[in-house]
């Protein structure tokens, strides 16, 4: 590597940094737009989607092989890290995408482990599927990553974990692609994206018609079935997917089933051809799991062995956009963007409670109900800026009701509450290119809170590329906030209505560097971020309090490369510290380092292999029965392995074994893994 390049990059991040860690720190990144261990080994789909409702995306290409066998840009991708559409490759900060091709390509079974094999993340589902599935990015709470699906915001504020995404009702079918940003992105997305962004984009119809059947079937009476159908109507088009899986889990560990469904349509808003479209998306999900509740040491220390919570879900997702240029010569052009997105949430929950400290819930009725309006435009006043500014304003309700069984005696509508808040504000952002290979991005947001303090939230972003050296090196840094969940404000036995905002500031710098002429890629993210006023349980007065401070650093590594034509290889690392500033008492779920490694190879046509390694570093976990004491639970390895064949045109058979070697390990006290998951499954295409 270059020492000049090195140097002109070490002088950027220093001057980038200095202007903005007056306040301390914050996370972006950089490095890895696209995901370690994509599979080069196919085409792109030429029917990648545009912006989604909900989320302004930029426009951009993935890597693909180019003819020569280097790492090139392909075509229309787009991503979640800013609110004037910008090609991928031109904005900086710590993106990653995983397309369609490598979901299709790996054959995993759900977007939980799509998800573990990123930078920064570390996902968390003990036993079987029908435990929840948690994420933490970059060292922080799963309630403060934003989960979106098409752009609509599906994190849930009545849940008792303060406002997280369960991830195991997500399967893969269905996916366009899925976009993670790690670092706070409240300025661009407000509330809940502290840690980052994780935004799951939906298929769209092409311009030829296509339809999908899959079935699969497995270990322990694993079985799924998937379709799908697109193609054009009238001057528009529309694409309708389903899917039914049932994870035939044996009853010491608990089960799943359920079924989801998407649709999505586009047209034209105006009949003669003009520049606009109208967009719709759909998506309901129904699912009935079973599990042994949180800490209750699972089926080898609980003293209700074999008692489940059991969980009975629904949700409707709807999302509505409307895209069009408003002007073609007005500040160099003005495109304007209106939508408006909802969701409806339903769950019935019984559960055993872990007793003597959790009571009992014979029946638990929870609903949540949200609806968001946005608008925004962008200008184009010089051809190196671009400028965006809007407003949107979400109003959202939920409410819980229920009995709780404590000491033998029933407590009537001891989980009764009801809340509702309305948040809105405008902001604006701007994105400059003065050319030598710099960019620089700022944005900021103010969100007025109903009966809360007024939010600002800045966030400023800076990349160099180094010409033809390959090199390219970024730095960012800005704000997070996270508003207390309505199971935190309004819960009878442990909310509190007086709890603060959790805030964050953190930064990042970073380099990728492209070698071997383009077929190979390095990458290396320093990271850190600091919480306050984190909420967090009480034993004193028993309630959720603003207690902690909580800093995480850490460094992101990547690398991948083609060796050979039918050899693609890669490799990440996550190592990752946390600290408890205010209280000795360490910090649950997180791992010091988390990696893995992935080679894909495609010996013959038609007949692909993915092996695929995760190694992951002690954890501390609690449960009842253990005592106070965090218990450090033993680091694993996991491997997975996948083999496909295309016996013919529109016909693909493939195998996956998941944990191939039958680990036994725990991610939660006396709760094991499954063990080996085998699963075989054929898949017919057309069109």
């Amino acid at each position: 590597m270059p020492r000049g390049s090195l140097k002109s990059c070490a002088l950027l991040l220093a001057a980038l940094l200095q202007g903005a860690s007056a306040e301390s720190a914050e996370t972006a990144s950089v490095p890895s737009k696209y995901r370690a261990g994509a599979p080069l080994l196919q085409e792109r789909s030429a029917d990648s989607p545009g912006p989604v409702p909900g989320t302004p995306l930029a426009e951009g290409p993935p890597m693909a092989l180019s003819d020569e066998g280097k790492l090139a840009p392909a075509e229309h991708l787009t991503v979640t890290a800013s609110r004037s559409p910008q090609p991928l490759l031109q904005i900086p900060g710590a993106v990653d995408v995983i397309d369609r091709q490598t979901i299709e390509a790996q054959h995993w079974d759900g977007v939980v482990e799509a998800l573990r094999h990123l930078e920064g993340i570390y996902v968390e589902q003990p036993g079987a599927r029908g435990s929840r599935a948690d994420i933490y990015m970059r060292g922080l709470d799963p309630n403060h990553t934003l989960v979106m699906i098409d752009g609509i915001a599906v994190n849930d504020p009545t849940n008792a974990r303060g406002g997280s995404f369960d991830l195991s009702t997500l399967g893969t079918d269905g996916i366009e692609r899925i976009e993670v940003v790690r670092g706070p992105l409240s300025a661009v997305h407000g509330s809940d994206a502290l840690a980052g962004a994780i935004n799951i984009v939906t298929r769209r119809a092409g311009e030829t018609p296509r339809s999908t059947i899959e079935v699969a079937g497995g270990r322990l009476g694993y079985y799924s079935i998937k379709g799908e159908a697109s193609g054009p109507v009238g001057p528009g088009g529309i694409s309708v997917v389903g899917s039914w899986m049932d994870d035939g889990v044996p009853s010491e560990l608990g089960s799943y089933r359920g079924g989801e469904f998407f649709a999505t349509g586009q047209m034209p808003i105006f009949p003669t051809g003009e520049a606009g479209e109208l967009r719709a998306t759909l998506r309901f999900v129904g699912a009935d799991s079973a599990a042994y509740p949180e800490f209750s040491g699972g089926p080898e220390y609980a003293i209700l062995k074999g008692q489940f919570e059991h969980r009975q879900l629904e949700e409707l997702d709807l999302g509505l956009v409307g895209e069009s240029e408003l002007a073609d010569s007005l500040l160099g052009g003005i495109d304007g963007a209106v939508w408006l997105t909802s969701t409806q949430r339903w769950e019935e929950r019984s559960s055993p409670g872990v007793p003597p400290e959790v009571p009992a819930e014979p029946g638990t009725n929870d609903r949540y109900q949200s609806y968001t309006l946005s608008s925004q435009a962008t200008a184009h006043p010089w051809a190196l800026l671009d400028v965006t500014g809007g407003a949107d304003v979400s109003y959202e309700e939920g409410k819980s009701e229920g009995d709780l069984v404590y000491g033998g005696g029933t407590i009537p509508g001891a989980a009764d509450y009801r809340l509702s808040r309305a948040v809105g504000g405008p902001f604006l952002e701007g994105l400059l290119r003065p050319g030598a290979g710099f960019m620089l991005q700022g944005g900021l947001r103010v969100d007025i809170p109903e009966a809360a303090s007024t939010e600002v939230t800045p966030r400023f972003v800076g990349s160099w590329a180094a010409g033809e050296t390959g090199l390219t090196c970024a730095a960012s840094w800005g704000k997070g906030f996270k508003l207390p969940s309505f199971y935190a404000l309004a819960n009878p036995l442990v909310g509190n209505k007086d709890l603060q905002p959790e805030r964050g500031t953190g930064y990042d710098a970073g380099v990728e560097w492209s070698l071997a002429d383009g077929r190979a890629e390095l990458s290396a993210t320093w990271f850190e971020i600091d919480v306050d006023d984190l909420i967090d349980f009480d034993l004193q007065t028993f309630r959720l309090q603003n207690l902690r401070r909580v800093e995480s650093r850490g460094v992101e590594f990547g690398a991948r490369g083609r060796p050979i034509e039918a050899v693609e290889l890669s490799a990440f690392a996550t190592w990752n510290e946390v600290a408890n500033v205010d209280s000795s008492v360490p910090l649950l779920n997180r791992p010091k380092w988390v990696g893995g490694v992935a080679l894909l190879w495609e010996p013959f046509a038609g007949v692909r292999t993915r092996l695929e390694a995760l190694f992951v570093s002690t954890t501390l976990d609690a449960s009842v029965p253990t005592g106070v004491e965090p218990v450090p639970l033993a680091g694993y390895a996991l491997l997975d392995l996948a083999v496909s064949w295309q016996a013919l045109d529109w016909l693909e058979t493939y195998i996956a074994i998941d944990n191939l070697t039958n680990s036994r390990y725990q991610q939660a006290v006396g709760l094991p893994s499954v063990g080996i998951m085998p699963r075989a499954g054929l898949i017919a295409r057309f069109g």
